[in-house]
């Protein structure tokens, strides 16, 4: 049964990452009505988890996998469906050895740099007619983070393009910035060009009015990763800001005037977590 899935040819699929636009995957299949259709979902490493999948992408060595992640590969090794990896082991009796020098042949590159560059270079070599890519977003603007990779994925999907594979992508991922994508005045729907259309400055404040959540300076990131806020808006964040400042004035004045303690003052502002809508 597992030792065909190298003869699947769908035209269809879905590949699924574990990035925050997997949850337009998740509300798509969720809608009444019938979704659009894939002949299969392809899982990036634990997506699997959760979702059920036609092919799991694990291409770390799976033994070495083992010593830092027990549970997981007890899970992989009674899985029920083909695991993608580099090297097949009787331990995980799903396992399939990546075709490595089939597709390295077929792609004549080597920018094979994640578990993602493999299955859009798979997707490629196996003539894979469209391609829906979700939850493989790679840096976040909410956050300071950018994963390494998306340089791998963003050059073969340049070639899936090339050799006439259509792929689709979410506008809440930062894939090849699809999360720049917008409406433009002649009502196309495309990303701004950059000098012609826009500066950085601008983009920036665009994606602030339309995110519901702002990027945040790494200082303000620390402000709400001590406190656990969520702010709503930037405005939000603000007046967060202006009620510690004045917390704080009003406890000096305090230990001024009774010469407290320091510890004996709380300084919290639990009152003010605003959750985001």
């Amino acid at each position: 049964m597992f030792e065909t899935a190298l003869e699947s040819r769908p035209q269809t699929v879905a590949l699924i990452g574990l990035g925050p636009s997997l949850h337009e995957f998740i509300t798509e299949r969720s809608r009444k009505g019938t979704p659009h259709k894939v002949d299969e979902v392809w899982g990036i490493n634990t997506a699997a988890r959760s979702i059920r999948c036609d092919k799991v992408w694990m291409m770390d060595d799976l033994r070495r996998l083992e010593k830092r992640f027990p549970e997981w590969t007890h899970e992989l090794a009674r899985i029920d469906a083909p695991i993608m990896t580099c090297r097949a082991y009787p331990d995980y009796p799903t396992s399939i050895e990546y075709p490595i020098d089939a597709v390295l042949n077929d792609i004549q590159d080597d920018l094979f740099t994640t578990t993602v560059a493999y299955a859009i270079a798979y997707a490629i070599h196996i003539k894979v007619e469209e391609l829906w890519i979700y939850g493989c977003d790679f840096w976040y603007p909410h956050g300071n983070v950018m994963e390494h990779g998306i340089g791998g994925a963003s050059y073969l999907l340049g070639m899936a393009k090339e050799r006439g594979i259509n792929f689709k992508i979410p506008n809440t991922s930062t894939l090849l910035d699809s999360n720049m994508v917008d409406m433009r005045e002649d009502k196309t729907v495309g990303r701004p060009v950059y000098g012609y259309d826009y500066n950085p400055q601008e983009v920036q404040e665009s994606l602030k009015k339309k995110r519901a959540i702002p990027a945040l300076t790494p200082q303000q990131a620390d402000v709400l990763a001590t406190h656990a806020y969520k702010p709503a808006s930037m405005e939000a964040f603000e007046a967060i800001k202006a009620q510690q400042k004045k917390d704080k004035k009003d406890t000096q004045m305090r230990r001024r005037k009774v010469k407290e303690p320091a510890h004996e003052q709380a300084d919290d502002c639990s009152d003010l977590i605003l959750e985001s809508k």
